[in-house]
């Protein structure tokens, strides 16, 4: 069969059909299957809100507590997502918005703001600073623990305050 048979049989009903259901077959069977080396994750999402009030930019991290996640290898880091303008959260491990393997978490959280330029010696590197001063940067003094069931989760709100700092 020469290129401009194949190409006219390629398009035509029948031939529509097989091709499609060869790209189906492709398609189908490249999803659904964790590649080699990571966990499988489920949406994960929550919300943040800081003086009543979203809190638009705070980072969060899930950091592991359970020795199963804590001995897993994460080439992307800990799943981690940025609050957006309306106080909510999704997380991402691996690809963009794909959740948090199922366990038990300590939620981390930091907002980087600018440090006042005033107070900024000569060898400050970073003009910025945590505006919670690292109080919920570590897991273990983490006020909040959290679990990712194996389906998705929506966490409980978090609600911060500047006067706790």
């Amino acid at each position: 069969m020469n290129f401009e048979t194949w190409l006219a049989s390629a398009f035509s009903p029948i031939g529509r059909v097989t091709v499609f259901a060869a790209l189906l077959m492709v398609v189908v069977g490249c999803g659904g299957k964790t590649p080699e080396g990571q966990l499988a994750t489920v949406p994960v999402k929550g919300q943040i809100v800081l003086d009543g009030k979203p809190a638009e930019g705070v980072q969060v991290v899930l950091a592991p507590t359970d020795a199963a996640l804590q001995a897993a290898k994460w080439p992307s880091g800990f799943p981690r997502a940025t609050v957006a303008q309306d106080g909510s959260c999704i997380f991402t491990t691996y690809t963009k918005d794909d959740g948090a393997p199922a366990g038990a978490y300590a939620v981390l959280i930091q907002k980087q703001v600018l440090r006042d330029p005033q107070n900024l010696d000569d060898d400050d590197e970073i003009p910025t600073r945590d505006l919670f001063n690292g109080q919920y940067s570590k897991a273990q003094s983490s006020p909040w623990k959290v679990s990712v069931q194996s389906t998705a989760t929506e966490l409980p709100k978090i609600e911060l305050k500047l006067s706790q700092r």
